[in-house]
């Protein structure tokens, strides 16, 4: 029986002698005859009536009454943690009629989305091969209790409220009929069989398709989103699936900005639904792209490093991912005819993290260390259970190198659960890499038969150019014992020296000559190593705190004497705002008096907020605390590394590349005992060493303002920045050694 819309007679009668005339409550298209529910204790029911209108839902036992806001919009939670309840309708009742749903039944819902691969049916479709058995596997496609739900294909410039489809039973005649995903059926048909319980799966995928527009805040047209995927919530959903990524790599993009689009999509859509829900994707088959797409795609290890971003994507929260090198039937075809095994990788996936079934192998082995005795090299993996070769033939596609970075075709052996590759080019080998290559479909798997996922033991530093600055010179927080502040600067001269920074500028608060008597001669340390200096303003004045613009520029010119006295007519007119502060309500006259006085304005884009452990640094040194220290130590590094790979993903998803940076960092006690390290860490992380001026030539600096770049410029353009993951334990640097 399909939904039903039912008048209601009184209220009709009352119609026909009123000018007043009521909308008809209604439901969006996932709330329809033969819907799942997803089971939990808040699920959503919700629709449209008018403004101010009384609705009420039954279903069951449960009698749940929402009141429709000024958009027209209502909501009920209905609680279905108990699972299915005897009836199977909901009676949506308003003013004007009550809609019916037919055939509803309680159980797990899941979302499948992407593009091609995830949108391929069981059979034929736009000159697609079908799956491998696919008459047999739709003959056999009859499962009442499994529903399907196909969003239809839809580009829209703003988030929809509604999608457009409608649920089928499941059955040979539906999901042929519907061209549904063979994937999500594949993984829907192994979960409502193990689970014993009705499965609803939603298919929302186009052809084709690029990350970005299914991504709100890309700072590109959301349109797949908006159109296919936003009117889905709130609808209850339990997880999603994803199979995507092949359009991007053939555009030959940088594999490296991937990661960050992951991280959006995924933070995206939770923050949509409200939802943490768990995310499970499908690593890229092996394909030759290279030879196929020529055009785009640099050579054949572009799909490796997007194999490995996508490995790197797996440091989201509740996220999990599936191989499938050993699936691709003709390396020709970008579509693997064996969505079967797809499907049901993806449902182990999903029993084994989401579900419980701890005895389920859900991953194939996963490269975690590399050790070196003598001319072998040898590995250790994660689910490594069983280790064996698939076929029985020699394990392939391990190449190893030595020093020199030279890859040569390993041999590798399986020794005690592990693999250990020689070659007699590598007398002391170096790094291993396997399954790098486009083609490759290497036959190592573990005892579930799940094949190995590609990987590379060493990989090539990111390089990135860097101008280095210092702020609040001569002195900045609190001097720790047996330190001077001259000796601050030129232990900072000898640390930028030995790796070869060949200019920072340093910015002057001039008052703290007044505070600091050897002030002077820490300036002086500084200019006679070749450093130049700029201004930050007299006493550090916040533009937007200043008691009025006429004291704020009478700060900043009252800082220049200190500042060209020791310059010698060398370039010095930069300026850095204090805390980074360009007071919006005064930007425009404070830009214009700087122009007037010739000044250009020192941006910045990456820090690690060495400020925060200052003064917490010169307390502990005194008390001798060398645990707290070690303890601040530790927690500064991993903040170093944290920023340095949270600048290098934000910067692609804003710019599409790594910018030039400006480092902005402090002349402390703190700053100069922990110089060598971060220095050494930049290095590894790819650091070059570069001019302010060459820096902010960058068009990324175009216009100058206030905070960091990458965020100010992500917030001007709509852009979502993922968050740092795993976020930093917490460190009270205020209430140390106090």
């Amino acid at each position: 029986m399909p939904r039903t819309a039912l008048p209601l007679l009184p209220l009709l009668v009352l119609l026909s002698l009123s000018s007043v005339v009521h909308a008809a409550v209604r439901l969006p298209a996932v709330l329809s005859d033969h819907a799942v529910l997803q089971r939990g204790e808040r699920v959503p029911v919700w629709g449209w009536a008018d403004p101010g209108e009384e609705v009420n839902v039954r279903f069951g036992a449960q009698n749940k009454r929402a009141r429709a806001g000024a958009d027209g919009r209502w909501r009920v939670d209905l609680d279905l943690s108990k699972g299915q309840p005897a009836a199977t309708s909901v009676s949506v009742r308003g003013k004007a009629n009550e809609i019916v749903i037919q055939d509803v039944l309680v159980g797990e819902v899941w979302l499948g989305a992407g593009q091609s691969n995830m949108e391929k049916p069981l059979g034929e479709r736009q000159g697609q091969l079908p799956t491998f058995n696919a008459q047999e596997e739709i003959a056999a496609a009859s499962h009442p209790e499994l529903r399907l739900f196909k969003v239809a294909r839809k580009k829209s410039s703003q988030p929809g409220a509604d999608v457009e489809g409608k649920w089928e039973r499941c059955s040979p005649a539906s999901i042929e009929a519907i061209k549904f995903s063979a994937a999500a059926y594949f993984f829907g048909r192994r979960l409502h069989q193990e689970l014993k319980t009705p499965v609803g799966m939603i298919d929302a995928s186009w052809g084709g398709t690029r990350i970005e527009p299914w991504t709100p805040g890309s700072g590109q047209d959301a349109v797949l989103f908006n159109g296919m995927v936003a009117g889905l919530a709130p609808s209850a959903i339990k997880g999603v699936l994803w199979y995507q990524g092949e359009s991007n790599v053939a555009d030959g993009e940088d594999a490296g900005l991937y990661v960050g689009k992951m991280e959006a999509l995924v933070g995206e859509w939770r923050r949509h639904w409200g939802i943490e829900f768990p995310f499970y994707y499908t690593q890229l088959a092996p394909h030759l792209y290279h030879t196929v797409r020529r055009a785009t795609v640099i050579d054949p290890q572009t799909l490796p490093r997007m194999w490995e971003a996508q490995a790197d994507a797996l440091r989201i929260p509740g996220t999990g991912m599936i191989g499938t090198n050993d699936l691709t039937d003709d390396l020709a075809d970008i579509h693997p005819r064996d969505k079967k095994s797809i499907g049901l990788r993806l449902a182990n996936l999903a029993l084994a993290r989401t579900y419980g079934r701890a005895e389920i192998v859900a991953s194939g082995p996963v490269f975690r260390a590399l050790a070196v005795d003598g001319a072998r090299a040898v590995l250790s993996f994660d689910h490594a259970d069983g280790l064996a070769a698939r076929d029985g033939k020699p394990l392939g596609w391990f190449d190893i190198a030595g020093a020199d970075g030279r890859y040569h075709a390993g041999t590798a052996e399986i020794r005690d659960g592990k693999v250990v590759v020689t070659s007699p080019k590598v007398a002391a080998p170096v790094a291993v890499r396997f399954g790098w290559d486009e083609a490759a479909q290497p036959n190592l798997v573990n005892r579930a038969g799940l094949p190995a996922m590609p990987f590379r033991s060493q990989r090539p530093a990111e390089p990135f150019d860097v101008a280095f600055t210092i702020d609040d010179l001569p002195a900045h927080g609190k001097l720790p014992p047996g330190m001077t502040w001259p000796g601050i600067a030129e232990s900072h001269v000898r640390t930028l020296k030995a790796h070869g920074v060949a200019e920072a500028y340093g910015f002057v608060n001039a008052v703290k000559l007044n505070n600091a008597p050897d002030g002077g001669a820490a300036l002086d340390a500084w200019r006679k190593a070749g450093y130049p200096l700029a201004n930050h303003t007299y006493t550090h004045m916040s533009l937007e705190r200043a008691p009025s613009m006429e004291a704020w520029k009478a700060d900043v010119a009252a800082g220049e004497p200190a500042v060209t006295s020791r310059m010698a007519g060398a370039d010095w007119r930069y300026l850095r705002f204090p805390y980074l502060n360009v007071g919006e309500g005064r930007k425009t006259e404070a830009f214009a008096y700087l122009k007037e006085r010739g000044y250009r304005i020192a941006d910045v884009s990456l820090s690690f907020s060495d400020w925060d452990y200052t003064d917490a640094y010169a307390r502990c040194a005194a008390k001798g605390d060398t645990a707290a220290i070690a303890a601040m130590k530790a927690h500064y590094y991993a903040r170093v590394d944290s920023e340095i790979a949270r600048m290098k993903a934000d910067s692609k998803r804003v710019f599409g590349r790594v910018i030039p940076q400006v480092l902005l960092t402090h002349m402390g006690g703190w700053s100069a005992e922990t110089l060598p390290e971060v220095m050494s860490r930049l290095g590894t992380a790819g650091a070059r060493y570069v001019t302010l001026a060459q820096a902010q030539a960058d068009p990324a600096y175009a216009e100058p303002g206030g905070g960091g770049v990458i965020d100010r410029v992500a917030k001007q353009r709509g852009i979502a920045l993922a968050v740092p993951s795993p976020a930093l334990p917490a460190l009270d640097t205020k209430s140390l050694c106090q």
